[in-house]
């Protein structure tokens, strides 16, 4: 048995927990840790010649390549099973706050945004394979995104002379190839029996928000 799981933004746990997780999709043995790009500006005063630009863009990233074959020669048994996860967790949060009267001021644009690109680009395949006896083999592949962006404006005031631009985006994506394989006896052969089965799920979860609160935009 193979599992083989790659994870971002999620604590390690113990191999059957996480072989659990896999199969199921849940996060009893590995708890979630997500990867957080933050930018905040809490009662800050600026005044500019020009442009302003506030960002923050993460784009946490797994690529897996997994490849397996069972062989069954004879009268024997081959069996065969593998769990294939690839999960990440990540969040970026852009946040202008302010508790007294802050002025944020530029002669030309103002552009907030947050943004999050999580990707997993993966490919995972099984082959079985007799010769004369049975050989069995099972793939569970499963790819989850979970993605939330925020970005927050409470309270302070912002002037532009030129456009004052605010935007909150996920692209978050999943890229998945899975096969499973069973090759043609050869013509004379012996009468053989191989079997493989496939289950493959992949999910992405987004939220994404934009708040606007008290806030003085001009």
């Amino acid at each position: 048995a193979m599992v083989p799981v790659n994870s971002l933004g999620w604590q390690p746990g113990d191999r059957i927990a996480t072989a659990f997780d896999t199969l199921l999709g849940t996060a009893v043995g590995a708890p979630a840790y997500p990867l957080v790009t933050r930018v905040t500006l809490d009662d800050v005063t600026a005044l500019v010649a020009g442009n302003i630009e506030i960002a923050a863009m993460a784009r946490p990233t797994i690529q897996s390549t997994i490849a397996a074959r069972v062989v069954s020669e004879g009268q024997t048994l081959g069996a065969g099973l593998v769990l294939a996860g690839n999960r990440i967790k990540s969040g970026v949060a852009v946040s202008v706050l302010s508790t007294a009267e802050p002025t944020i001021h530029a002669t030309g644009s103002i552009r907030l945004s947050a943004r999050d690109g999580s990707a997993i680009t993966a490919e995972a395949g099984l082959e079985a394979a007799s010769a004369g006896g049975p050989a069995l083999g099972g793939l569970v592949a499963r790819n989850e995104v979970a993605s939330a962006v925020t970005l927050n404006l409470a309270g302070a005031s912002l002037h532009a002379g030129g456009d004052l631009f605010a935007e909150a985006e996920t692209t978050a994506s999943i890229s998945s190839v899975v096969s499973g394989r069973q090759p043609t006896a050869e013509a004379g052969s012996a009468a053989s029996f191989a079997l493989t089965g496939v289950i493959a799920t992949n999910a992405i979860l987004g939220d994404v928000q934009l708040t606007v609160a008290n806030e003085i935009l001009t």
